[in-house]
């Protein structure tokens, strides 16, 4: 007992000093023989020096199992080493176990003490596990020391069982990762201590990591899996990683396409191709795929070579999309039975067009449309509709044209038919139909067909044929004339002694007008055929659409006289109304000449020579000339003469004479109309600028070059036809006027006019010279055409509702070098050339619009002159000298420009450069009475004056309100003067020409604005007061003669 409580004392000693160390959990099978030990050595503390004794031999002092020693076990039988009053056999025993330096891991307890009833065997459960640093426990001895066999004895007394311990060797395990590493050290190896005969623990078991690979078991150094659960460790060791790569799956999405795709698989490091792609997506080019991995998108061509790892997740799934590029395709326009050409169209899918206009023609055919087929039964498109996604990728979608053929008229008519009638009908382009039975009746005629030209040049088709296609104009109305042969009818000719030529026809067919041949007899004048024999009813030609045989007399005039410049007496030469135009004669004794005919000639007014026939009659002694202006505006401009023809030319047997009271022939005889104040603008932009500034007065400048170049509307004038220009902005601008009862001036200038330079006088004719030029009138052509531009525009602007009231010729001829070029003329020819023209306007308008004025223009230089230049003094009195040779007794009127001296001076009150007389150099607004007061001395009252052109700078050192001030001032000067119908200012904007000479006269976003806009109306005081405290005045009064407010707020004239 006491050696059991020294053990057990022991035990517990050693179990606290140990209590930090780790302990080997005892492997221990019960029943284990001693042969499953044989390895194992050691010391073990229950014997102290075990050597190399082995347990159970007999061979020791206290040998377990002899039942020699003194420490027997008990026998639990109450013999031998019992103790003393030992339970019997049914009652149970104690059996302690001795953990002989060992300790329970949960308890830390040294031994444990169980109860086990006799016989019994100890169950494996009961039998505890205790643990000792450095040793393995082996077995269980009983107090012998012999091992005890739990499986074998059962329990027959108390019995101690000690624990046997076997020191415990340790070995080094190598953990070879091949190739990878610790993820949180990175280590590429790892060593263990594995104690000999001891399994490796699973915690001691590292997990390496490499990248796209897994783990799958370890292998010893025959390459042989590792079984770690089934190997105790019985030496040192290197284990080595096997690794397996991991596979990862690509799927394919079409990304908006069509098709299937089969997924692939990738192994870790192995390259791999992708497959071709076999997915389609119409109108789009397949570009390659992308997808996103861990957050970063990667793209791939088709069939990539993939020889990097795309994923390192084993079984991941990686979708590759498609992606798509918006592919081109081409629209190509097929003419299909048309002509011309167009370019294909590259469109891009998806996105929409437009597609082109159509240049295709095809003779017949209207253009409908597109289609997607030649036969129109595909899809259709509109021309320049809008289109999308016709075709796929790199397709050719073809449209072509659609035509439909035109709709016509076929309309039949009798040509001259005396009756019966034909219906027409419609018919389509490309449909052939049938011509109609022909029911038309021609006196002197039979049919021959239906043709497309009334003279029969045409196509000629017979009457019931098949035909087609008369016309490729939609809508068009084709006429089938009839076409007739004419009956030939014989004429019997009388000559009455006289002769005929041999060549004279003695048959005339109706359908054209035949001149009856001129007989001849020597000592006589023919005077005529005659019907009659008593010579009733004379006939000199016979007539288209005349029938029958005929009989025909000639008549003969003895004595007859010869031509004199006097041998006719004109009796009159006038206008007799609207459009009508008389020229009357008396020739007493019978002119003798090449025909029975007087003509009616045009005469040159300059040097009175005729030129050119206007008319004829049989002569008579009396004969009348009826001239219609809706004809030939130059019935009413031109002078005449009579005369009779001598072979192939004229000789003029009367005195010459302009029409007189021309301006009866005007259809607009209106009473002319100044305007409501005198306050005007020349024209710029537009006729807002016009509007907004209060303007009553509206200047137009028209240039030769605006009615000629490109001209399109045909014009008759003296039998010549010329092409002008519509001039449509002008007519409305000045039927815009007339509505708001804005009077219109226009001004009518000779530029260099390309095609046209013959208006031109050849001693002027130098291009750039100057901006404009004077008229050239020395040669018929020109003057006729000149005439024919005056004539054009008198009647465009002369009607009622678009008329101009004040026309100007030319600007500022007093200095030709600078607006109104002579070159080398005389001063003779340059005035006697602006007389002529100015004659020409006058009557050019004047017959048309009877009351509108006709003005000559100046500038200020009243008594001096510019280099090459005249004062305007004397172009009035060359002027009138010229006139009065031309022609005697014409209304003139003079547009006057009454510019400052110089033109920079904008104070014009302060007179500089004048004086208050005659003879004065300039006249500015200073003083223009001069100008007015001998005018009206010399010439008369019903010389009206308007002051066309004037303006003041804004420019320094006058500033706005001075220009402002000169501005009102003169206005209210020319508002008060009864001689002047206008006072027209420069511009409404400064003009850049204008500015680079330091004159900026425009009044747009000015002071002046506001003074002009209200000068003369009901708020002038309010926007005027300012500029008489300027001008050093209380009341206008003071400065402007004949100041009334009525008369700036009016038109003021006497006449």
């Amino acid at each position: 007992m006491r050696k059991r409580i020294t053990t057990l004392l022991l035990a517990m000693l050693l179990l606290f000093q140990t209590g930090a160390e780790t302990f080997y959990a005892a492997e221990y099978a019960p029943g284990a023989s001693a042969a499953g030990t044989e390895a194992l050595t050691g010391d073990n503390n229950d014997t102290g020096d075990a050597g190399s004794k082995e347990p159970g031999t007999g061979d020791s002092e206290n040998e377990p199992g002899t039942g020699d020693g003194e420490n027997k076990p008990d026998t639990g039988d109450g013999t031998g080493g019992g103790e003393p009053g030992a339970p019997e056999e049914s009652e149970e025993y104690t059996v302690t176990f001795d953990f002989d330096g060992g300790k329970l891991l949960d308890t830390e307890e040294t031994q444990k003490q169980i109860q086990v009833k006799k016989g019994e065997l100890i169950a494996a459960e009961n039998i505890p596990a205790p643990v000792k640093e450095g040793y393995l426990l082996q077995y269980w001895t009983d107090e012998s020391g012999t091992e005890f066999k739990f499986e074998e004895q059962p329990v027959e007394g108390n019995l101690t069982l000690k624990a046997y311990w076997a020191p415990v060797e340790e070995y080094t395990v190598v953990f070879d990762f091949n190739g990878g590493n610790l993820p949180d050290t990175g280590e590429p190896t790892r060593q263990i201590a594995v104690k000999g005969g001891e399994l490796i623990a699973a915690e001691q078991i590292p997990v390496p990591v490499r990248k796209g690979y897994k783990l799958q078991y370890w292998m010893d150094e025959t390459g042989a899996e590792y079984k770690f659960a089934e190997r105790p460790v019985e030496g040192n060791l290197t284990l080595k990683a096997y690794w397996e790569p991991i596979s990862y799956t690509i799927q394919f999405d079409a990304g908006g396409g069509t098709g299937t795709m089969v997924p692939i698989t990738v192994v870790y490091d192995q390259p791999k191709k992708l497959p071709e792609n076999g997915f389609e997506k119409r109108g789009y080019a397949f570009t390659g795929w992308t997808v996103t991995i861990a957050g970063v998108k990667h793209t791939f061509q088709d069939e990539a070579e993939l020889n990097s790892n795309l994923t390192e997740t084993d079984g991941e799934t990686l979708t590759f999309t498609a992606v798509w590029e918006v592919g081109l395709y081409t629209v190509r326009y097929n003419a299909n039975g048309g002509t011309g050409t167009m370019d294909d169209m590259p469109c891009t899918y998806n996105k929409n067009r437009t597609l082109k206009k159509n240049q295709f023609e095809r003779t017949g055919y209207t253009f409908t449309g597109w289609n997607t087929k030649p036969d129109g039964t595909g899809t259709a498109y509109a021309d320049k509709g809008k289109i999308k996604s016709l075709g796929g990728l790199g397709e050719i979608v073809i449209l072509y044209a659609m035509w439909e053929g035109n709709p016509y008229t076929v309309k039949y008519d009798g040509n001259k038919a005396d009756s019966g009638s034909v219906a027409g009908s419609s018919q389509i382009y490309g449909v052939p139909f049938t011509l109609k039975k022909n029911a038309f009746k021609r006196k002197g005629f039979t049919f021959a067909g239906w043709n497309t030209k009334a003279d029969g040049t045409g196509t000629t088709y017979q009457e019931g044929a098949q035909v087609s296609n008369l016309t490729a104009v939609k809508n068009g109305t084709v006429t089938l004339y009839a076409k007739w042969t004419a009956i030939q009818y014989k004429i019997t000719y009388h000559t009455n002694g006289g002769k005929l030529a041999a060549s004279a026809k003695k048959v005339y067919t109706t359908d054209k007008p035949f001149v009856l041949p001129r007989p001849t007899k020597k000592g006589y004048d023919f005077d005529g055929w005659y019907k009659t024999s008593n010579f009733k009813k004379r006939v000199g030609e016979i007539k288209e659409g005349n029938t029958g045989n005929l009989t025909v007399y000639a008549k003969w005039v003895k004595c007859t006289q010869k031509p004199k410049s006097d041998s006719a007496k004109l009796t009159a030469c006038k206008a007799t109304g609207t459009g009508k135009v008389s020229v009357k004669a008396t020739i007493k004794k019978r002119v003798a000449s090449s025909d029975d005919y007087y003509y009616l000639m045009y005469i040159n007014p300059l040097n009175k020579k005729m030129y050119k026939e206007a008319a004829k009659v049989y002569k008579k002694k009396n004969i009348t000339f009826s001239l219609k202006t809706a004809e030939n505006r130059g019935y009413a401009t031109s002078m005449f003469g009579i005369a009779v023809k001598k072979g192939s030319s004229y000789q003029l047997i009367s005195a010459t004479s302009f029409v007189k009271n021309a301006r009866k022939a005007a259809s607009n005889k209106s009473k002319y109309k100044p305007g409501t104040t005198k306050k005007g603008m020349q024209f710029d932009k537009s006729m807002e600028e016009i509007i907004d500034c209060g303007a009553r007065q509206n200047f137009l400048n028209v240039t030769v070059s605006m009615v000629c170049d490109n001209g399109t509307v045909p014009y008759n004038y003296n039998g010549k036809t010329y092409y002008f220009n519509p001039m449509t902005y002008y007519q409305q601008v000045v039927t815009e006027c007339n509505k708001r009862n804005i009077n219109v001036t226009m001004q009518v200038m000779l530029d260099w006019t390309t095609g046209h330079t013959d208006l031109i006088p050849v001693k002027a004719r130098v291009k750039g010279a100057a901006p404009y030029y004077s008229w050239n009138v020395t040669t018929n052509s020109s003057r006729e055409k000149m005439e024919a531009i005056f004539c054009y525009l008198g009647g465009l602007f002369g009607k009622k509702n678009c008329y101009v009231s004040n026309w100007i010729l030319g600007n500022e001829v007093n200095n030709p070098a600078g607006w109104h070029y002579k070159g080398g003329m005389t001063t003779t020819a340059y005035f006697k050339s602006y007389a002529y023209a100015f004659r020409a306007l006058y009557y050019a308008v004047k017959t048309q619009y009877s009351n509108a004025h006709i003005f000559i223009c100046t500038d200020n230089f009243w008594n001096t002159t510019q280099s090459g230049g005249y004062s305007a003094k004397y172009v009035i009195s060359a002027f009138l000298k010229q006139l009065n040779k031309i022609e005697k007794g014409l209304d003139w009127n003079l547009a006057y420009h009454a510019y400052s001296f110089p033109l920079t001076y904008t104070n014009f009150w302060e007179g500089f450069g004048i004086t208050d007389d005659v003879n004065t150099p300039y006249i500015t607004m200073k003083n223009i009475k001069i100008l007015t007061d001998y005018i009206k001395k010399n010439y008369g009252s019903s010389v009206r004056i308007i002051l066309s052109e004037q303006g003041y700078t804004s420019s320094s050192p006058w500033g706005e309100a001075n220009q402002a001030a000169a501005l009102v001032y003169s206005y209210y000067i020319a508002a008060c003067n009864p001689m002047i119908d206008a006072f027209i200012i420069r511009s409404f904007s400064d003009n850049a020409n204008e500015t680079a000479q330091g004159l900026r006269m425009g009044i747009a976003g000015k002071e002046a604005f506001n003074a002009f806009k209200y000068m003369d109306t009901s708020q002038a005081s309010k926007y005027t007061k300012k500029y008489r405290g300027m001008l050093g005045v209380k009341s206008w009064k003071k400065i402007v003669s004949g100041y009334k407010t009525s008369r700036i707020k009016g038109m003021y004239r006497k006449t």
